[in-house]
Parts: C-alpha cells; structure tokens; sequence
C-alpha cells in the first residue's frame, strides 16, 4: 500500500511540485519537496540518517545542474540510499531513454502528461516489485508495460445483443481486446 509512504517530489517547476504534492496527499502519502538534484540528495541522506528512509522519489527527467538520470544514478549508487524506488516523469523524451533508466536504476519512467489513475498504477507497481536484495526492478515500468500487463482477450456471450454491446464497450474502455 501507498498510505503512509514517504515520497519525495523533485522538479524545478514549482506547479508540477504542488500538483504532485496533493495528488500523493489524496493517496495519504507522506510528500517531500525539492527544487534540485542537490537538494533531494540532501534530503535522502538526513531522512536515511535519522528521520526514517524515504522510500520513493518522483523526479523531473529535467532539473537544473543534474538531471533526472543523474539524480537517479546518484540515489542508486549511494549504499544508503540504493532501497530507494525512483520514478521519472519526463517532460520531453528522446531515443535512449530506456537505456539510461536502466542504466540509472529507474524504476518507472512516465511520459507527461499521465493521469492520476496511471500515475497511481505505476506507483504500485513499482513499490510491489521493489526487491531488497536487487537494485533494480528487472522491467522498466512505462504507460506501454501498464497498459500491456492488463491488456487480455475477453468473449462476451450474452443472447441481449444491447448486453453484449455495452459490456464489451465497457471492456474495451479498460484496455481489453473483444
């Protein structure tokens, strides 16, 4: 469960930082802010050192000095620090980035804009697979593996054709193949 978690959100937009900070309030989790790379590490290492680890970081691929990657790999590399799950919300992408994440240690790596729905699905996600004794998760979570992971076939029997419409619209909504 997400309740009760300490996320830190890392973005130089202070509207995206908000935003994030009452979205993960709603799914009563615990928000951190932080403006920098230097600032969220600063965080980490304090929380790890007394506070209690912050379990997750939310972080921009677009940070002044440091990016995301940067962060990422920083946060991975750290021996206190290498539990933390990190997420990637990229505001722009480019060819590579998949590699990067993994080489970084990205866990979850979300294209803007993304739904609270999705958000909140990768986020479980990727705190269901975090695995004490490996640093990474061994599949890069994306909208795409999301939407795979529920993606399935479903035959729809039902002697009411109005039925059989319906529940295959509402199905086909939620990502299944009719």
């Amino acid at each position: 469960t997400l309740s009760g978690m300490r996320v830190l959100i890392v973005s130089s937009d202070i509207e995206q930082r908000k935003q994030l900070a009452e979205l993960v309030r709603g799914w009563r989790m615990l928000p951190l802010e932080a403006d920098d790379a230097a600032m969220a590490l600063q965080l980490l290492s304090r929380a790890a050192e007394g506070e209690g680890e912050i379990a997750l970081v939310i972080t921009s691929n677009q940070l002044p000095v440091q990016d995301g990657f940067l962060l990422a790999f920083r946060i991975k590399h750290n021996a206190r620090l290498k539990r933390t799950a990190v997420v990637m919300l990229a505001t722009t992408g480019k060819p590579g980035d998949a590699i990067a994440c993994r080489e970084s240690g990205i866990s979850a790596y979300l294209r803007q804009p993304i739904g609270p729905h999705q958000l909140n699905e990768a986020l479980s996600a990727v705190m269901g697979t975090q695995d004490d004794d490996s640093e990474t998760t061994a599949t890069l979570i994306t909208r795409h593996s999301l939407r795979e992971a529920k993606s399935g076939t479903v035959l729809v029997i039902d002697a009411n054709r109005d039925h059989a419409m319906t529940a295959a619209q509402v199905l086909k909504k939620v990502g299944y193949r009719i």
